[in-house]
């Protein structure tokens, strides 16, 4: 254990801080969102506190709980699962059900089907569930998914 906590004294901050912003650069690359990123974090704040000058079995004892407490965190910040005016970072197929969007093209041959955008931006496939047509500029809410297609219906029986 004495030769660990002699590396982890050996190290500098600058360290640390480069391999958080190496693992964020793997992470974009590899186009993860789930773990690495959350990784970097961690390593970030430990660097942060080795510049503080704090003892290496300390470090070594936060690093878990710095990385437990941001996985614990980081799916309700980024998939925001509450109703409401605040808008998620990132949205998902599941989490667009009940969810409104508004029509943006329309596929000529089927004008039942045609892509929509969400309040963040994210454009989404939409197909009506009842086959009628849709209009652009309307809003829609959905009712269900289908593979990555969205099946929408019209927003409180009118549309605005």
């Amino acid at each position: 254990m004495d030769i660990f906590l002699n590396f982890i004294d050996k190290i500098e901050y600058w360290h640390i801080l480069s391999l958080s912003l190496f693992l964020l650069l793997i992470s974009t690359i590899i186009s993860d969102e789930d773990i690495l990123p959350w990784v970097s974090g961690s390593f970030f704040i430990t660097g942060l506190l080795k510049l503080a000058a704090t003892k290496s079995s300390t470090l070594l004892i936060l690093f878990p709980f710095q990385l437990i407490i941001l996985l614990y965190f980081a799916k309700p910040l980024l998939y925001n699962r509450k109703s409401g005016p605040n808008t998620a970072i990132t949205e998902d197929i599941n989490s667009m059900i009940n969810q409104n969007v508004k029509v943006v093209s329309i596929n000529p041959s089927k004008p039942f089907a045609g892509e929509s955008t969400t309040p963040n931006g994210k454009k989404w496939k939409i197909s009506h569930l009842n086959n009628q047509p849709l209009l652009i500029g309307n809003s829609y809410r959905c009712k269900s998914i289908d593979g990555l297609t969205l099946i929408v219906i019209e927003q409180n029986g009118e549309n605005r």
